[in-house]
């Protein structure tokens, strides 16, 4: 589709995947939308909109139980004045809507009147957020409104979402109001936003049960920037964040959080937390619960002196700061006041932090341990013990067989652990570009055969080509071995290491991340024709052989 008169026709047709093959704008064209539909940018086109007020201009809502997605898409252009222009957002909902979702894939928004992209507001509505997304608003005009005013909100499974409200001047990034909030980021999502309103806005029938989720591995990055307004949660209402393993929640706000009694922040295995408010206290009033269930690190930080020291806790006779029982993993917590270590905690004893007070249970604080961490503008407990293995995405190990008796007896060849690898965020460039991942994880082989000579081969294949969707990058990674040889990744098998007369090997430790044709390990090589706005993944299958000695 090339013109706004074919756009409508094929929508108003029910024609559920459409393709851009030219920038579209329409203006205040009205486009009803009464079946599901795909409008596919082709990663390289931008649909622009300028209908002011109304919720039935543009590409809008006609019917519940569908889905708009946008995918592969510009939305707005920065060259063209007004160009992402409505205030009930991108496809606007009006409230008769329900049973429906906007999904937005590899899109950029730009909004020069700071029009909020999304407004889906029924608790039965979604918004859900694929592949690699970014949106900038930038405070212009009447229009200016929130991010979005929804109730639900996914972010899949590896996708990488960036926020970014310029000087907006209201109060909140995600309002909720017609039912309580549920934000979720899937395995390993990243969310980044930097906003000058509060993360969360809720009124009308979103004072109770709201609740953020970050999966394993996933990160929720927030910086807040207004001074009135920048507080993680706006109201005084009930929010519950979980972290889960290996999650990370990091907030940095201007204005202290209300934090009522049924709030939580409950930190699973390996997870993060670092809460810092550039003006005091992170908490006010805050009378609810952290958890740490064998978390890595929980931080409290503040710009200058708060009145509850640091954290703005304000613990009655219960604890507030909850220690599960130790994992095996967990050997204790480092505690430091302004970075200074005051002790270890052993046990998982839980404390009561508050403006008068800060005490231990059941073994009990060091009084001068208290007082320094009253006095304090960083509290922080760093745990002490084994990290939490990731789940992979990106590489299958073999199936082992279980040990029987002969392997205990004579050993076994195994391997133990394989990777992640991450190629990281690129821009766009008029260059051929060569990257080297980032490694999470080891490629750890053992070896515990008790023969004469101990020799074995590593080999790996791709099982799903690594593509961003019709581009295929698989014929641009290569792998290079110890030996130097530089080989093509394909799904058929190459032969990766050769190992011989050694208990333990760990590969990945031998592979290093420059851009220099002969470093050892994976390399990308990415010419311009392929460089394209979306996120690539795939998987590599690992195989483990014994080479019988000659």
């Amino acid at each position: 589709m090339k013109t706004t008169a074919e756009l409508k026709e094929a929508i108003e047709k029910g024609i559920p995947y459409v393709r851009l093959t030219a920038d579209i704008n329409i203006g205040r064209e009205a486009i009803p939308v009464k079946n599901s539909v795909t409008i596919d940018g082709d990663h390289k086109y931008t649909y622009m909109y300028n209908s002011g007020e109304s919720w039935h201009r543009g590409i809008y809502f006609s019917a519940s139980n569908i889905s708009i997605t946008f995918k592969n898409l510009k939305i707005g252009d920065r060259n063209v004045a007004e160009s992402a222009n409505n205030y009930y957002g991108i496809a606007p909902a009006d409230n008769h809507t329900e049973n429906s979702k906007i999904i937005v894939e590899n899109v950029d928004y730009y909004s020069d009147r700071g029009a909020q992209p999304f407004h889906i507001r029924k608790p039965s509505n979604q918004i859900v957020f694929k592949g690699k997304n970014t949106f900038y608003t930038m405070k212009k005009g009447a229009l200016v409104q929130e991010f979005a005013e929804a109730t639900n909100y996914l972010f899949e499974e590896d996708s990488d979402t960036t926020i970014e409200m310029a000087d907006n001047p209201l109060l909140g990034t995600f309002w909720a109001s017609a039912g309580s909030l549920n934000l979720e980021l899937k395995k390993r999502a990243r969310l980044k936003v930097v906003s000058s309103n509060a993360l969360v806005y809720t009124d009308g029938l979103a004072h109770h049960n709201n609740r953020i989720t970050i999966g394993e591995d996933a990160v929720l990055d927030a910086y807040l920037t207004d001074k009135n307004d920048g507080a993680l949660m706006y109201h005084h209402d009930d929010l519950v964040v979980d972290v889960q393993k290996n999650g990370q929640l990091l907030i940095q706000t201007t204005k202290a959080t209300p934090f009522t009694k049924a709030s939580s922040i409950n930190l699973g295995p390996g997870a993060k937390a670092d809460l810092k408010n550039l003006r005091g206290d992170f908490f006010h009033s805050g009378d609810g619960t952290i958890k740490i269930d064998n978390a890595d690190e929980l931080s409290f930080g503040s710009g200058d002196h708060g009145t509850k020291s640091p954290t703005g806790l304000t613990a009655g006779k219960s604890a507030n700061l909850i220690f599960a029982p130790f994992s095996a993993e967990t050997k204790g917590y480092d505690i430091y006041a302004d970075n200074q270590l005051l002790e270890t905690q052993a046990d998982d004893s839980d404390w009561q932090l508050n403006g008068k007070k800060v005490e231990r249970t059941p073994t009990k604080l060091d009084k001068s341990a208290a007082n320094r961490i009253q006095k304090s503008t960083a509290l922080r407990f760093t745990r002490n013990g084994s990290p939490f293995k990731a789940t992979s995405p990106d590489v299958k190990p073999p199936d082992q067989p279980k040990p029987d008796e002969k392997d205990k007896q004579s050993g076994a060849l195994k391997l133990v652990e394989v990777p992640d690898f991450d190629f990281g965020t690129l821009l766009i460039s008029g260059e051929t570009q060569v990257v080297r991942p980032q490694i999470r994880g080891k490629l750890l082989i053992e070896d515990s055969r008790k023969i004469a000579k101990k020799q074995s081969r590593l080999s790996m294949k791709v099982i799903q080509p690594f593509k961003n969707g019709e581009i295929d990058v698989t014929g641009n990674m290569s792998y290079i071995s110890q030996t130097g040889q530089e080989q093509i990744l394909s799904d058929q098998s190459i032969l990766v290491e050769e190992t011989a007369d050694v208990d333990q090997r760990d590969v990945s430790s031998e592979w290093n991340q420059t851009i220099d044709s002969s470093a050892r390990g994976f390399k990308l090589t990415i010419p311009v024709e392929k460089q394209k706005l979306g996120t690539f993944s795939g998987k590599v299958e690992w195989s483990l052989q014994d080479v019988p000695a000659n």
